[in-house]
């Protein structure tokens, strides 16, 4: 199957993704970034090995009005042109990817497109991107998505269920420290970009409600456009909490463990990595249903609780139930590492390689 030369394209390296990436190139796939790093990401780069990678050089990066990146760079033609792929898979619909789609248009060779997004993450896409879709989806010969909501997303576009591959996110789940519910120093955990979609307000306004009840201590971690404006709620609410700003991703392993539960209020995301590193961890998480991991990762009274954004007594309700109930949270701290065991880097390379094996038949 690996026989056939096969490139991914993707936008830059990632924490989540590099394990992976390395995975694939061992199995002699080229993986190709658009770019080194985007401007408001913080995290380190992770290591690239130069077998099998490559990252394009001088990428003009345009922010959109949803705050993501687009990469435009013609060296691709350069790249995939020595290349010569037989098999080009997309991760997503920037200009460069448009540039390689063409290419692999002209040069008869077959296209995967592989997805993070969900239909509720794309609702915010203009009319021209939605019919750039709707055009291109039916050129593809497999698609691969991350869970339940991507498979929604491709549905919607016409794609049948024998195409659709699963391909999950995840985490090195063995690095992850694991504490007594007795030791966990914070009980509620604010972990990611401080930026208008994470809804920080609505996280501050639950903190608040929840602090009236039983006095808590709030850990957050992340920084972002929104930052100034979550501290001074939590000062004005007269929550304690401590701020340990941007924490690079091998360093975050022992932090989560040392909430009680983590909250991840979204206006929509991907899917939403702080999930599995928090039930990694042994830490319930309450989690909204615009979020890519609800239902997926996260189940009521299972592992955690998923929830509306237009009910913040109930996310309080819900936080406090956790909190005052000790077996309940040992029940779900259980619960939520048996769980994420199973989104692991063996489950999401089986994905991407049958999404290839179908080409064949």
């Amino acid at each position: 199957m690996m026989n056939k030369k096969i490139v991914i394209l993707t936008n830059i390296p990632t924490p989540y993704r590099s394990k992976l990436f390395d995975l694939l190139c061992e199995s002699n796939i080229t993986v190709i970034y658009c770019a080194e790093v985007e401007p408001d990401r913080l995290w380190t780069i992770p290591r690239i090995n130069d077998h099998n990678n490559y990252i394009l050089k001088k990428s003009k990066q345009i922010k959109g009005k949803n705050g993501f990146y687009f990469h435009l760079n013609f060296e691709i033609f350069k790249v995939l042109n020595k290349i010569k792929p037989e098999i080009l898979i997309i991760t997503s619909f920037n200009p460069t990817n448009l540039i390689a789609i063409f290419w692999a248009f002209y040069n008869k060779g077959k296209l995967i497109y592989w997805t993070d997004g969900t239909l509720d993450s794309e609702t915010k896409i203009g009319f021209i991107r939605k019919l750039i879709r709707k055009f291109l989806f039916r050129k593809f010969s497999s698609y691969i998505c991350t869970g339940l909501g991507g498979k929604k997303l491709l549905k919607n576009y016409g794609v049948s269920n024998n195409k659709i591959f699963y391909s999950n996110l995840c985490v090195d789940n063995k690095l992850y420290q694991f504490h007594k519910y007795e030791d966990r120093e914070f009980d509620i955990l604010y972990c990611g970009r401080i930026v208008d979609r994470k809804l920080p307000r609505m996280f501050a306004d639950i903190c608040n409600e929840v602090n009236k009840i039983r006095k808590i201590r709030v850990h957050i971690i992340g920084d972002g456009e929104c930052r100034e404006e979550l501290l001074n709620l939590l000062k004005t609410y007269s929550v304690d909490f401590y701020y340990s700003g941007f924490v690079q991703s091998d360093q975050l392993v022992k932090l989560y463990g040392t909430s009680k539960i983590l909250l991840l209020t979204s206006e929509f995301d991907a899917w939403g990595l702080v999930a599995n590193e928090a039930l990694a961890s042994g830490t319930p998480v309450i989690i909204s249903n615009k979020a890519g991991a609800a239902n997926d990762l996260v189940a009521n009274d299972i592992n955690g609780y998923v929830l509306g954004n237009n009910d913040i007594e109930e996310w309080r309700n819900k936080a406090l139930k956790i909190l005052n109930n000790k077996h309940l949270w040992h029940k779900m701290s259980s619960n939520g590492v048996q769980i994420v065991n199973h989104f692991n880097y063996d489950s999401a390379l089986k994905g991407i390689v049958d999404s290839i094996k179908i080409l064949n038949r």
